[in-house]
């Protein structure tokens, strides 16, 4: 289950590899012999973008007190070729955060994460992703109990054509100004957001899609649910919902794994 001050699950390095041949291309470790936080990893146009902390932990562990320190906490640029970097940004020190992640797109590198004050709020900052300067930043106050066990820490973002997803809020993924007259209220239900070029997919009690163009909501099935985390999985034209709810006790009656094509055109 979720549940608050849960720490990450953190690497020792990072490497490529060559596709071709499958021989190592580089390996990169963090400063000091630190940790990389799994979740705070994206590629995007050639560059590697990581949160690194000179923090350690032989559980391979480390909670994120330690990793948003003033003086260790980092996001890192690495080129994809070479895996040199390319520039580090201290990110501060940040008190009760309980999940973090990082997103780029569009030359924007968004790194966002949860953090308990009296409520669960989110923090969004975003970076130009050449130069490294600091774009924009926001707080939201998702107005949640604290130690919530549906995943109300854990809503992971997603950047949908130029908008930033931080439920409930859409942001302008450059400007930071919030989207008018729409918010992303999905209602009951753990897990997190995926996304196609058009539409965005998440569990609403059953699977449901969100469609940005018309601002309306869509239940895809009203007898199934998607799983706990990011299940609902749109590639190569299809929505693909593999069965992830047979050990949860919600009430739903067929638990199978599902694969959906767009509905055929009629001919006129």
């Amino acid at each position: 289950t979720y549940w608050d001050n849960r720490p990450p699950v953190c690497s020792d390095l990072l490497f490529a590899l060559e596709p071709a041949t499958g021989k190592p291309r580089w390996t990169y470790r963090p400063a000091g012999g630190g940790a990389l936080v799994n979740s705070g990893i994206a590629v995007k146009a050639g560059r590697v973008h990581l949160v690194e902390s000179e923090a350690n932990s032989d559980s391979g562990r480390v909670p994120y007190d330690k990793i948003l320190n003033e003086r260790e906490g980092s996001l890192v640029t690495l080129d994809l070729k070479t895996g040199k970097v390319i520039k580090r940004i201290a990110l501060g020190k940040k008190k009760s955060v309980q999940n973090l992640y990082v997103v780029s797109d569009q030359g924007v590198v968004s790194v966002v994460n949860s953090r308990n004050e009296k409520t669960v709020r989110y923090d969004v900052r975003t970076f130009d992703a050449k130069s490294g300067k600091l774009l924009w930043e926001r707080t939201q106050n998702n107005g949640n109990k604290l130690n919530g066990s549906h995943g109300e820490q854990d809503r992971h973002p997603v950047v949908l054509n130029d908008e930033l997803y931080v439920e409930p809020m859409i942001y302008n993924l450059k400007s930071g100004v919030p989207v008018e007259g729409r918010k992303l209220a999905r209602g009951g239900g753990c897990g997190s957001l995926s996304a196609s070029a058009n539409a965005l997919y998440f569990r609403s009690r059953n699977p449901t899609a969100y469609v940005p163009s018309t601002g309306k909501f869509k239940k895809i099935t009203t007898v199934t649910r998607p799983g706990c985390w990011i299940n609902a999985i749109p590639a190569g034209g299809l929505l693909l919902i593999p069965e992830a709810s047979s050990g949860c006790t919600c009430a739903f009656p067929i638990q199978c794994s599902l694969a959906f094509a767009p509905s055929a055109k009629k001919k006129p």
